[in-house]
């Protein structure tokens, strides 16, 4: 009996613990160019825009910090943009910065700030921008036999729709 109540306990905290910790979804995030063709982060949102883009560097296997960029929330029609080049009017680089080398990979995902939501995340080799476009936004999909994902370029519109599915 001891030992059913002991599980029955672990289940529930491990549960608490698992549910508690993760983000609700609060859109999607994505890469694509903008006008200029500087390397710009695209979110679609669900009801809170994101104030926050981090940048990870993939390396010998870990994550490592490379930038945290933060500002005013985004504003838009639910889609807003952060040009990682060129950082938009009370946008700045807050840890690290920008300076992303040649043939490596990063992870970009957006966040709100002062709670728990996420956008999801898209992964980028650095030099290999040419691979996006003006007119579509990449995002990933991931499936058991890919690390990074595979790329699925979106409209602005479906970048929104993916956003709701998220939510």
């Amino acid at each position: 009996m001891r030992s059913q109540v002991a599980r029955a306990t672990a289940a529930g905290v491990l549960f608490l613990a698992l549910t508690a910790c993760t983000p609700a979804g609060g859109g999607r995030v994505g890469l694509t160019l903008g006008e200029d063709g500087h390397l710009t982060v695209a979110v679609a949102w669900c009801d809170r825009a994101p104030d926050t883009v981090v940048v990870h560097r993939h390396s010998g296997g870990e994550s490592l910090d490379q930038a945290r960029v933060s500002g005013p929330a985004l504003t838009g029609d639910g889609i807003g943009f952060v040009d990682l080049e060129e950082l938009p009017a009370g946008w700045s680089v807050t840890e690290g910065d920008l300076d992303l080398r040649e043939d490596q990979f990063y992870e970009v995902s957006a966040f709100r700030s002062g709670v728990q939501l996420t956008y999801g995340s898209v992964t980028l080799r650095a030099g290999h921008e040419k691979a996006l476009y003006r007119d579509r936004i990449v995002i990933q999909y991931y499936d058991d036999g890919s690390q990074y994902g595979y790329d699925v370029k979106l409209t602005q519109d479906g970048l929104k729709k993916q956003a709701q599915e998220w939510c």
